[in-house]
């Protein structure tokens, strides 16, 4: 995403040539009436061609690009995005046509604006649910305990194998004991870094159950927020950690830690 900075406009001179294009759209707007009613069809195919220029335009403008084809494609609802520049891409053309088919009634609110919003980005995931699944998938840690679950197994029964064989065979005990000492020592290591790793995919969970109940509230709100909000603040904070007035850290639920 790109900032621009129109703040220097009001300051500006524009000279004739400017002022004399300005003129001549004024003037060619007047004749839009008399074209709607002579030739409907053409205009219809304009308002298509300015769309599909428009959505381009736009979104190039913001560094969100495809091919001329696929534009034109999505634009006119022939194909379905296959990126995340293409949702973007189709959540203007949703808003867009939105505002050619009802511009004259269109109330210029903030609640409506932020309704056009909502609009442009219904075709791409929740930004906030997409970091969610990244922050709290436990798909790695899981496939490690399952692995180590089977390696204490293995451990366990080489443990009583031994034994048993011991209680069987003759053999030296100095060796056999080394063997034995050796089983444990990585059952005990092993077993250390399980229950480790189980409080950690443990602590994922109650995360992505906090993170739930965060979005859940989000998507309840339905205006911008303008006061503080305590359930809000409790569902995105984990604590805050003051050890003087020029040192105070913010542990969010997620981790994440931002010095105030």
């Amino acid at each position: 995403m790109r900032d621009f900075n129109y703040s220097k406009i009001a300051q500006m001179k524009w000279d004739s040539e400017i002022l004399s294009y300005i003129a001549a759209i004024y003037k060619e707007a007047g004749k839009q009436e008399l074209y709607l009613k002579q030739r409907p069809e053409e205009l219809d195919k304009l308002v298509e061609i300015a769309k599909i220029q428009s959505t381009e335009s736009s979104n190039a403008i913001e560094g969100i690009v495809t091919t001329s084809t696929r534009i034109r494609q999505l634009v006119e609802e022939k194909t379905t995005p296959k990126n995340r520049d293409e949702q973007e891409i189709a959540g203007y053309r949703d808003v867009l046509s939105l505002i050619h088919e009802n511009f004259d009634v269109l109330p210029l609110t903030q609640n409506y604006i932020l309704q056009l919003h909502k609009i442009m980005y219904s075709h791409m995931n929740n930004p906030i649910e997409d970091a969610r699944q990244v922050i709290c998938d436990n798909g790695d840690l899981l496939a490690k305990r399952d692995a180590m679950q089977k390696e204490i197994g293995i451990l366990v029964e080489m443990a009583q194998n031994a034994v048993e064989r011991n209680a069987r065979v003759a053999q030296n005990q100095e060796e056999y004991q080394k063997q034995y000492d050796d089983i444990i020592s990585r059952y005990d290591a092993t077993k250390i870094e399980y229950e480790q790793l189980c409080e950690k995919i443990e602590n994922r969970q109650d995360r992505n159950e906090q993170l739930g109940r965060f979005i859940q509230e989000l998507k309840g709100r339905k205006n911008l927020l303008t006061e503080f909000d305590h359930s809000l603040w409790c569902a995105l904070v984990d604590k805050m950690i003051v050890k003087d007035k020029e040192n105070v850290t913010v542990v969010f639920q997620d981790g994440t830690e931002i010095k105030a």
